[in-house]
């Protein structure tokens, strides 16, 4: 069983999580909306931004120290909220809390990206009221219009710069390989 759930992890991963010196993107997402998170990740990693997830971790590996070592690394810290994000704010052991005040603690920028039509609850509202954000839903069927935005916020607003020239699939997913839709 367990391998299992190893390998279906590993099917999940779209791409290697950034390892290096350039500025990067720490990406915070609730695992049971990574069927919404992946695809738009793989969008800006496949336009040249440097991102950091935690779909790589190894097995063994202590998750916390990790994840504290690169929230304190990265130049952005994007966080995924969604439906499922409001809905465990109060549980006290919810990782993506822990991330927000790591980040907070060390004066990480944020930049919320909110998936679903959702209000802070109070917990969040303290680390992301008033920061700039964007919004999913506004953007209806126009996925790629909402994914260009993204990525010129992180370029503008957050002098983040892709290794690559910028183009942007209209896709609507991805399969279990990674591909594109």
């Amino acid at each position: 069983l367990l391998i299992g759930i190893f390998m279906r992890l590993e099917k999940k991963k779209l791409f290697d999580a950034y390892e290096g010196d350039e500025p990067y993107i720490f990406v915070s997402y609730k695992h049971d909306d990574r069927d919404k998170v992946y695809p738009i990740i793989k969008q800006f990693h496949d336009a040249g931004f440097h991102i950091w997830y935690d779909a790589h971790l190894e097995y063994g590996e202590y998750y916390a120290d990790k994840i504290d070592e690169k929230i304190e690394g990265c130049s952005l810290f994007v966080v995924f909220l969604t439906e499922n994000v409001i809905k465990n704010a109060e549980n006290p052991d919810e990782f993506m809390k822990i991330e927000l005040q790591t980040a907070k603690e060390e004066g990480r920028k944020f930049f919320p990206i909110f998936l679903d039509d959702v209000k802070l609850k109070r917990m969040y509202r303290s680390y992301l009221g008033g920061k700039q954000s964007i919004y999913r839903h506004e953007y209806g069927d126009d996925k790629k219009s909402f994914i260009e935005d993204c990525m010129t916020i992180f370029k503008d607003s957050f002098d983040l710069k892709p290794d690559n020239d910028i183009v942007v699939e209209d896709s609507t997913g991805i399969d279990d390989d990674g591909n594109n839709l």
